[in-house]
């Protein structure tokens, strides 16, 4: 199984149809994300809209883990950000992609 654990907070690695992240705030969660291309037909259930970018991916919509870091935002254009600061704040050393 894959994972990203080793990487920094916020790191992504898209496999599939899922996106494996460390949550942004740094407080050690690894996440999976079901996802979907832009432009297709959404899946039932849960899912995140992916413009399919790997290296400096946009998602929709925003992301709320329902845990105890509680964190919220979006990944824009590969760079995280949680524009209300609502649950935990960014890890000084989230990860953004290479501009």
């Amino acid at each position: 199984m894959m994972s990203v654990k080793e990487h920094p907070p916020g790191y992504w690695l898209f496999v599939e149809e899922e996106m494996l992240f460390n949550c942004p705030c740094g407080c050690g969660y690894e996440g999976r994300l079901r996802t979907y291309l832009s432009g297709t037909i959404k899946p039932a259930g849960t899912s995140w809209m992916w413009d399919g970018d790997p290296v400096r991916p946009s998602l929709h919509p925003s992301i709320k883990r329902h845990t105890p870091c509680g964190f919220h935002g979006f990944l824009t254009d590969g760079k995280w950000n949680n524009p209300q600061a609502d649950g935990a704040l960014l890890a000084p050393n989230v990860y953004e992609a290479p501009r």
